[in-house]
């Protein structure tokens, strides 16, 4: 029996690449998925559409084909993305109209690690209950597969780095930013949201610093973005008068923030700093509307203070 089982939650698959994370699992599992899409859309005539994303992980070539075998037997029509961050895939997948979002990724887990996650059509990923018909699929072999004449044809898009930045322009002062002149120390692991940032960054006019921006999937430190891990970025903001550090994850969908004394402030600092922000500009532009803020049970109560501050609601929801 293997001494790394294969984790199966809300948050996705996740496993040790070849060990309880090999390709036909990944195809298998990517099959279940597709099946599920296609039983959620039984009405629809035509491929389901599924864009497909990675992280820089170098196994990560390997099981993005893996997924796209298993998408397509299931009769679903796939986007593939490249190496984009986490958050890009679900935008790409409301931005391209899809029914499912695909990424190949471990997170925050070292190198040894892969796996997928997944998202509706609406850039969210499933419900409880969802995810449990999808590994119920998955347990049971139930994977629903096409014959010949129903096989999609594979696309690429490589557009990510730019909608991404266009729909964070949208919610952002541009104006302000740029007058600040700003200097940004950006640590990207060699991860996925180094192309996406930069481009964010650069359409800011800040002075970007960039520390491991190449895609290469080598670590250079432990990847998760907690203090221990961060000593690097903390020491390149002071070395470099950066007014601003942020450090990612590999498949960039979690960001902590270091000042511009080179102190780690940590991610839940990242996570009330942007609740502060967002509940002033809601107070500014709709005074008296009763505004909801969504947390999940393992974010500290700081949300809680800020949120009562302007008289706002806290929705706490299962973590993943």
């Amino acid at each position: 029996m293997s001494d790394a089982p294969l984790m199966l939650s809300v948050s996705g698959l996740r496993g040790l690449v070849g060990r309880s994370l090999t390709p036909p699992v990944a195809a298998r599992y990517a099959a279940a998925f597709g099946s599920w899409l296609r039983a959620r859309y039984a009405d629809k005539s035509g491929a389901l559409h599924v864009v497909l994303g990675r992280d820089s992980r170098p196994s990560g070539q390997m099981f993005e084909s893996a997924a796209v075998s298993g998408l397509v037997a299931a009769g679903c029509r796939v986007t593939q993305l490249g190496i984009v961050s986490t958050p890009g895939v679900a935008i790409m997948t409301q931005h391209l109209g899809a029914q499912g979002g695909m990424v190949i990724t471990a997170s925050h887990n070292p190198i040894q690690w892969n796996g997928i996650k997944v998202f509706r059509h609406d850039g969210v990923a499933p419900t409880a209950d969802q995810v449990r018909d999808i590994i119920d699929r998955f347990h049971a072999d139930r994977e629903d597969y096409v014959g010949v004449k129903k096989d999609a044809p594979l696309t690429e898009d490589d557009s990510t780095p730019r909608v991404h930045t266009e729909l964070l322009l949208r919610h952002l002062d541009v104006a302000a930013i740029r007058k600040r002149k700003l200097k940004v120390v950006l640590d990207s692991m060699h991860g996925a949201g180094g192309a996406e940032t930069a481009a964010l960054l650069e359409a800011l006019g800040v002075e970007l610093v960039h520390l491991y921006a190449e895609p290469s999937g080598q670590f250079p430190h432990h990847p998760e973005p907690t203090r221990e891990n961060v000593v690097s970025l903390c020491q390149a903001v002071r070395e470099h008068g950066g007014d601003i550090g942020f450090t990612q994850d590999p498949d960039a969908d979690r960001l902590a923030v270091v000042d511009e004394t080179g102190s780690y402030i940590g991610e839940e600092y990242t996570l009330a700093l942007s609740c502060l922000h967002v509940l002033e500009r809601c107070a500014a532009e709709s005074a008296g509307a009763t505004v909801k803020v969504a947390a999940n049970l393992s974010t500290s109560r700081m949300i809680d203070d800020i949120a009562a501050q302007f008289g706002a609601q806290v929705v706490r929801t299962a973590v993943g």
